[in-house]
């Protein structure tokens, strides 16, 4: 009958091995994990703040979203501008008067300039051809030129307003002089239909500044 080999209790060293190595592992997840929070904290913390399809002022001025926006532009109506005046960006607004701005135009008067003594507000509210509101231009430009400060077509994204405030009164200008001189509404009536267009190109996904 062959003798039974007593069962010799591990070394420490044995005893120790495992623990050690579980200990390391578990030491390396721990690192691993809080590594990726922290890519994860980061990556959140720099994430520009911009509402996808939605142009925004924050979108505007994040000059890292260049060539990531879905939207062409910004603008919204000349109407919704009328009933927002308290909405107005604060370098144009409501109580400024038109003339001081975009100059004094005698169409068909000689004893009164266009829309003379009213203010942007005032203008914005006018509505319909006439001799006093020649092509209808009236609350187009008002509505142009609040576009163009609110939604600045020089932001670091580039996709502002299709005019800066330079160009709408320059253009309201060239207008004004050609239907002044010719006495016709012709010019302004075709300025109107291009500020129209710009002010309702991007309405629907254009928000509040």
């Amino acid at each position: 009958m062959l003798d039974k080999q007593p069962t010799l209790p591990p070394s420490e060293e044995a005893v120790n091995q495992q623990p050690a190595e579980q200990t390391e592992s578990t030491r390396r997840r721990v690192l691993t994990s809080a590594i990726s929070a922290s890519a994860l904290i980061v990556t959140a913390a720099n994430k520009p703040a911009w509402a996808g399809d939605t142009c925004t002022r924050s979108a505007l001025n994040s000059a890292n979203l260049s060539g990531q926006h879905t939207f062409a532009g910004c603008g919204r109506s000349a109407g919704m501008w009328k009933t927002q005046q308290d909405r107005w960006p604060s370098d144009c607004r409501p109580s400024q008067l038109f003339t001081s701005i975009f100059g004094t135009w005698m169409y068909k008067s000689w004893t009164s300039g266009l829309f003379a003594g009213l203010t942007l507000g005032q203008v914005i509210c006018i509505d319909g051809a006439s001799n006093t509101n020649p092509g209808n231009i009236a609350m187009h430009v008002v509505g142009a030129y609040v576009n163009a400060h609110a939604f600045p077509k020089s932001s670091p994204s580039g996709k502002g307003y299709a005019y800066s405030p330079t160009e709408v009164i320059d253009m309201f200008k060239a207008a004004a002089n050609s239907s002044c001189i010719s006495r016709s509404p012709t010019y302004l009536a075709n300025l109107k239909d291009k500020f129209d267009l710009a002010n309702n190109l991007y309405d629907a996904v254009t928000v509040w500044p």
